[in-house]
């Protein structure tokens, strides 16, 4: 094992103080050992560091055999919900970068740190740590997984872990599902932080960790789940708690005793339709009473987005009265992305959130929000204002409170509506918790929520149990549910919904997007406009399935009744038919007629005619705009504006006089519909001359706050540099189909390097609109063998020597001369005497590529790999490898097909030819559906690898051989 510099030095490195007592105890024993299963720490005292712990960690044990690590170099942190900041992520990209940078820094205290990461990876270019936020809809959800040794942090949330981990990854294509759930079971360390909000995944990951273990040949890889909670469950073994020292640490100290003292107000008549309004009027008349003893930022945490609202308006000036003492903001997980984030940084930037000795004349400010900040946002306030809710959440919104321990009197109050203190009601969110927490905190002796004050007053056993949010255990994972689950190509008709065993039964949260586009209105074909600008997770809000078909089925009838967290759903009459609707599903954009049709992870894609009564189902203001462009760009780093003549003008009214007129002038001729045509005609001479000027103009004179002003930064000028223009050739124009609007789609494929995150897999030495050279087939063979090697380098020896055969023999369907004829773009008698190849110089075209693939009878649906497996599997050269089965599974999978069917492809005019390789050399008769029949064996190899390596044993070596290919396909090695 390395002699790296002690956890001390290396934390101290790090955040320039020392750790905490628990923090070095923790390392030393992870350094040498495992992981606790439990770590229960109160809040405010540092569980975060877990990450620092577990770098420093596999920094330690660099060194030793694979088989020999109990270190992973995947580290996974998920919270529960959506949060509302990724604190976990953005410590973890700060420890990335300091690594980074220390890598090139011999005196650095961090170098050794940083070199032994770097030697895990096999590639000394390679960085010695990534960080990646996995949160829907953007290429990290994907980027991360290119790599079986890179050392990683994810910060993620239940769904995008636990979907991956059970082969059924949100967002993820069929084919790449096993590489994800294998990486994520394989060398990976799992933390999952406040456990107790999460009893069903909590539950799956013990099941994960037992299922894991039934391998009849193990892959020994280290894998660890480890829990964060404050209130572990009774069964929790041996828990990793505070000490003496640790209690004695002024720091932590002065956050176990900080004192928050509380009263209880009840309110009465607030039920029904009185409710939102009688509890806005107690909870904004408590909230002044603050303000005027000079507590500068109070936090209200309500139970219902419906409430939320009221409130704002309720501490809204009305007309004719004053300027409100302090900035009022609402936060609830209905926000857009973009719209979140912008709030949040505003939040840490003017009223210092986040500092632990903020200005005393820090501007005020009351922030609304809902259970969405229970989770992920390490926010410290001066008050707090709650909603009577179980003792797990009252926990959790204390936690905002005087959170560093100031020395200040912090006051909070717990407001309960009259029907929830009754306990005959049972409250459709927290069923019949709310009475008994209400009778609780009544019967208290010290009514103070500090964390030294509370602790003696718990209950324990059955009478905690009954003042926590209802909570539902997950189905028990067996092995038959597997059986099902890991078949991703094709997926079985019947198939365990993941959210089960995330959420647990009758507690999940269906939900569906909602996205604004002023681009749709008054046109023929809006599909087949969302099918060229498909929404984005980054522009898109979330509201609960129920809700959404609720506003659909009567838009201007009801309030909102639903919060940011599972709750029982109410009844309404649901309309047969409504006017369509566009939506987005799985890639596909469809009309949607029926509410009852609307599905959980659908999109609705909101046109300006059907904006009305928005606010009914997302707190929008009636000036919220489309944000397809700056989505684009946080999303993709890349550059896509829609330039139709409508976006064209709502452009120029943002223009003052003079530059209205230049604009007007310069772009004038790119919408002029020629004389001799009936329509609009796209001329890319005149957009050429046209793009730059205009892109320059809108960059500089663009006023400030215009939601696409950074957009058009980038598009003018190279990194937003004003003094290096964009080259015109880095453009492509996207026309927009059937005429449907005059203008173009102006697309910028190369990375801009604008956002942080790491490079896309497709990205990897592509980052111009150049083709590469042609990879020739032999070439490309060579280089995945050589990657594969590597990669599979900590294997037995003859698991190593498969793994090498099937990246020499996994493109040999390539020699299918129809194939060669497409690749090189040419005739079938073109291609005789030519090199073959394994990729095209040519441009993807894909109207070029159908005419072609028809004029060589390929037919539809080519699978090359399957081609490749039946010229093994029928060639006597192969018969008695040793791993046979292993060999022609691991060819077949390699673009995550056959798991555990191969697809049906008929090929009628399949065509002889010479396949010579390594000591093949033989000629392969055709098929006219290559290894779709039973006989050929696909299901049957499956089953018996899968039963042989485990459900996450066999993806892990399909994955050493795909991510080599990968890697090869993206920087090809030189010959």
């Amino acid at each position: 094992m390395s002699q790296l510099p002690a956890f001390s030095e290396y934390f101290k490195a790090l955040w320039g103080h020392e750790p905490f007592p628990w923090q070095a105890r923790l390392a030393d024993q992870v350094v040498v050992g495992c992981w606790p299963e439990w770590i229960t720490l109160p809040t405010g005292t540092g569980k975060t560091s877990v990450i620092d712990i577990a770098v420093h960690a596999l920094a330690c044990q660099a060194r030793l055999p694979a088989a020999e690590r109990t270190a992973p170099v995947r580290i996974v942190f998920a919270v529960n919900r959506r949060i509302v900041v990724d604190e976990a992520f953005e410590r973890a990209r700060s420890i990335a970068d300091k690594l980074a940078k220390a890598l090139k820094d011999p005196d650095s205290p961090l170098h050794l740190h940083a070199c032994a990461l770097t030697a895990l990876t096999g590639d000394p270019a390679s960085p010695p740590l990534e960080a990646f936020p996995l949160r829907g809809g953007t290429f990290t959800d994907r980027s991360w997984a290119r790599s079986a040794f890179q050392p990683l942090i994810l910060s993620t949330t239940l769904d995008q872990l636990g979907s991956r981990l059970l082969f059924r990854g949100y967002g993820v294509t069929d084919y790449a599902r096993p590489v994800h759930a294998a990486l994520l079971a394989n060398d990976a360390l799992l933390i999952l932080d406040e456990a107790h909000t999460a009893t069903a995944f909590s539950q799956t990951l013990n099941g994960i960790s037992r299922l894991r273990a039934q391998a009849g040949e193990k892959i020994c890889l280290p894998f660890q789940a480890i829990q964060l909670t404050a209130t572990p469950p009774a069964e929790a073994s041996a828990p990793f708690q505070l000490d003496d020292e640790d209690r004695n640490h002024p720091i932590i100290s002065a956050r176990l005793n900080a004192s928050k003292p509380f009263e209880r107000i009840e309110v009465s008549e607030a039920k029904g339709k009185a409710r939102h309004k009688k509890l806005a009027e107690s909870i904004s008349a408590t909230a002044r009473a603050y303000l005027t003893d000079g507590h500068r930022r109070i936090l209200i945490v309500v139970n219902r987005v419906a409430t939320a609202e009221a409130l704002l308006a309720e501490l809204q000036p009305r007309k004719g009265q004053p300027a409100p003492e302090a900035k009022v903001e609402l936060l609830t997980g209905r926000l857009r992305p973009l719209d979140r984030d912008a709030l949040v940084r505003s939040l840490e930037e003017t009223h210092q959130l986040k500092s632990a000795n903020p200005d005393p004349d820090v501007p005020p400010l009351i922030l609304i929000a809902t259970q969405c900040i229970e989770v992920g946002a390490d926010f410290d306030f001066d008050a707090l204002l709650t909603e009577l809710a179980p003792l797990d959440n009252l926990r959790q919104r204390f936690g905002r409170l005087n959170r560093y321990g100031r020395s200040r009197n912090s006051p909070a109050a717990i407001i309960a509506p009259d029907e929830a203190t009754v306990h005959s009601s049972e409250d459709p969110i927290y069923g019949t918790a709310l009475p008994e927490v209400w009778s609780w905190l009544g019967s208290m002796e010290k009514t103070d929520f500090g964390l030294a004050a509370i602790a003696p007053q718990l209950p324990t056993g059955d009478d905690l149990a009954a003042l926590l949010a209802p909570a539902s255990d997950a189905p028990i994972l067996l092995a038959p549910h597997l059986d099902l689950l890991c078949q991703t190509s094709p997926e079985p008709h019947v198939s365990p919904d993941p959210a089960l065993y995330i959420h647990g039964p009758r507690r999940d949260f269906p939900e569906v997007g909602v996205v604004l586009r002023d681009d749709l209105d008054a046109i023929d074909s809006p599909l087949d406009v969302i099918a060229l600008t498909p929404p984005l997770g980054t522009e898109t809000a979330t509201v609960p399935l129920f809700l959404a078909r609720q506003w659909l089925s009567s838009p201007s009838a009801g309030n909102d009744e639903s919060s940011d967290t599972p709750m029982t759903q109410p009844a309404f009459k649901v309309v047969e038919g409504i006017d369509p609707i566009p939506i987005w599903r799985r890639g596909e954009a469809l009309l949607l007629t029926r509410p009852a049709d609307l599905r959980s992870g659908d999109a609705l894609i909101l046109p300006p005619s059907r904006r009305e009564h928005l606010r009914k189902l997302l707190p929008l203001p009636d000036t919220a705009a489309d944000q397809y462009e700056a989505a684009h760009l946080l999303a993709r780093d890349r550059i896509a504006i829609r330039f139709t003549r409508q976006q064209r003008d709502q452009l120029a009214s943002a223009l003052s006089g003079e530059h209205y007129s230049t604009f007007k002038e310069i772009t004038d001729p790119c919408f002029e519909i020629p004389e001799d045509e009936e329509k609009w005609v796209f001329d890319a001479k005149k957009w050429r001359v046209a793009l730059p000027a205009f892109a320059n103009l809108l960059a500089q004179h663009l006023p400030s706050d215009h939601p696409c002003k950074l957009v058009w930064q980038q598009a003018a000028w190279l990194n937003g540099d004003s003094n290096t223009p964009r080259p015109i050739h880095d453009w492509k124009f996207a026309i927009y189909p059937d005429n449907t609007h005059r203008g173009v789609i102006l697309q910028n494929l190369t990375r801009i390097g604008f956002t942080p995150w790491p490079l896309d897999p497709t990205d990897l030495g592509r980052q111009d609109n150049e083709s590469d050279n042609p990879a020739k087939l032999h070439d490309h063979s060579r280089g995945v063998a050589e990657r594969a090697t590597l990669n599979a380098a900590h294997l037995p020896e003859r698991l190593q020597s498969c793994i090498r055969d099937a990246a020499l023999l996994h493109d040999l369907g390539k020699l299918d001369p129809r194939f060669q004829a497409l690749l090189y773009g040419c005739f079938l008698h073109a291609v005789a005497g030519r090199e073959p190849l394994a990729k095209s110089e040519r441009p993807y075209n894909p109207r070029t590529d159908k005419v072609l693939r028809a004029s060589l009878n390929l037919p539809d649906g080519f699978r090359h790999e399957l081609l490749s497996a039946k010229i093994v599997a029928d060639s006597d050269t192969w018969q008695n490898h040793p791993e046979r089965d292993l060999l022609l599974h691991l060819i077949a999978s390699h673009h995550g097909r056959c798991r555990g069917f191969a697809p049906v492809v008929q090929d009628a005019q399949a065509m002889p030819f010479e396949v010579r390789v390594e000591d093949l050399d033989s000629v392969y008769p055709g098929s006219t559906a290559p290894m779709a029949a039973l006989s050929d064996g696909v299901p049957a190899r499956f089953w018996s690898l899968t039963r042989r390596f485990g459900w996450w044993g066999l993806p892990y070596l399909e994955s050493l051989l795909r991510l080599a290919d990968q890697a090869e396909s993206a920087n090809p090695s030189k010959p």
